[in-house]
């Protein structure tokens, strides 16, 4: 009997939308029940080499699977691909539009700004290193809030009164703010933007492999793959 089971999903919060809602549609389909906790992707990273992820199901940038695959808490064959996020630009509902048209558009808007403010995880790693890599980490040092997570940084935003503060984080996780009076103004000038490949993997510890694989093959299939196109997750060609 399916009723019982309970599924353990360890998300990182660029993904959470469409992860949420898929497992809510697998649950109904099948009866099985998931928990899921969410976390940033270096935190999941971490506690998975440690042993301590008490999980069935991550799910982080494709890239930091290889780590746990090396080590033997994911086989190569139990990762699944789910799509792509890019990082984007969002400001507080009425604040000043930053220019995004080109790279010296959006540095003259940054460096115009009252307050920036992203988070701690990957996104705002890459923000950072955009800054460093531009000259402008020390012109606006200030300025910079940087908070742990995609959701203290939207709330930041919201709160923020300066009327001209710009916000930084995956376009997946701004949209599920806007309910705070945040918007989403659009990703950064390509180059240097970043679009980061979101997979899910079964850990090999896995208390539920069997649940754990069968809600990868829902989050892959057609309809899985609209779940996440309707929170943002761009579908690439990617398989592996």
């Amino acid at each position: 009997m399916t009723g019982s089971r309970t599924v353990r999903i360890l998300s990182a919060g660029a993904v959470k939308g469409g992860v949420g809602r898929s497992a809510e549609l697998f649950g109904t389909e099948t009866g099985i029940a998931h928990a899921i906790e969410f976390a940033t992707a270096p935190v999941i990273r971490e506690r998975v080499l440690a042993g301590n992820a008490d999980a069935d199901l991550i799910t982080l940038p494709r890239p930091l699977f290889d780590d746990l695959i090396a080590a033997g808490h994911v086989r190569p064959e139990d990762v699944a691909v789910l799509g792509s996020v890019t990082l984007g630009v969002t400001i507080r509902d009425g604040d000043r539009v930053p220019d995004l048209s080109s790279v010296d558009a959006f540095v003259a808007s940054v460096l115009a700004a009252d307050r920036i403010i992203y988070n701690t995880a990957s996104s705002g790693q890459h923000v950072a290193k955009v800054f460093e890599r531009l000259g402008l980490a020390e012109r606006i040092g200030s300025k910079v809030l940087a908070l742990p997570d995609g959701k203290s940084a939207m709330e930041a935003l919201a709160a923020d009164r300066s009327g001209n503060a710009i916000g930084f984080g995956q376009a997946t996780e701004i949209r599920l703010h806007d309910h705070l009076g945040t918007r989403f103004v659009g990703p950064m000038p390509g180059e240097i933007g970043h679009e980061t490949h979101y997979a899910a993997g079964r850990l090999a510890a896995a208390a539920e492999p069997d649940a754990a694989r069968q809600l990868i093959d829902f989050m892959v299939s057609p309809r899985g793959r609209q779940v996440f196109l309707d929170t943002g997750v761009l579908q690439t060609a990617r398989t592996e």
